[in-house]
């Protein structure tokens, strides 16, 4: 749920998946959750998210209402085992 008491599907984009399959992933939940879970009255929007979206997710998500797409990034550390305390 959003902070205004709204659903809130959210898919998460795996490497190698289709924008046609995410699309279509997320619009059944969204269609799910509507006629399952939300009262009336209750918005349910979705929330597609990738590492960096492309032109084609961009204009399938501009021709749903109340779907957006959010990014992420990883930024992976190296940490030498003895620099690690290991004392609690």
């Amino acid at each position: 749920k959003d902070p205004e008491g709204n659903l809130v599907v959210i898919e998460i984009k795996r490497f190698g998946v289709t924008n046609d399959y995410v699309i279509g992933q997320v619009t059944r939940y969204m269609g799910w959750a509507r006629l399952h879970i939300a009262t009336p009255g209750q918005l349910v929007s979705g929330v597609i998210v990738v590492g960096s979206p492309d032109q084609k997710l961009a204009y399938s998500v501009r021709a749903i209402p109340n779907l957006s797409i959010k990014t992420f990034s990883v930024d992976i550390q190296s940490h030498p085992a003895e620099d690690i305390d290991l004392e609690d």
